[in-house]
């Protein structure tokens, strides 16, 4: 049976913690509900399969926000996972 990792957010929105629960949960996917209020990112859902989500914050990990707020957020879809994101 499938978990999820759920967040809320106003935007696109990971963190360090996600990234341990994906890894402790290898069947989890990882889910972000985003409900803008003045930023540009759409309304919708994104749905990231384990691998995918591990894949994309191991390639954040090492930037300069990531070094000092174990996170990254970005106002846009992340190129390279609009495959992932539904409009709501």
């Amino acid at each position: 049976m499938k978990t999820s990792i759920n967040r809320e957010s106003t935007r696109f929105y990971v963190t360090q913690s996600d990234y341990e629960h994906l890894v402790s949960n290898p069947s989890a996917v990882l889910v972000i509900q985003c409900s803008p209020k003045k930023n540009n990112h759409p309304k919708g859902r994104y749905k990231i399969p384990n691998n995918v989500a591990k894949q994309f914050i191991k390639s954040k990990q090492g930037t300069h926000n990531w070094n000092t707020h174990k996170n990254f957020k970005q106002d846009s879809i992340p190129i390279g996972l609009k495959d992932y994101f539904s409009f709501l």
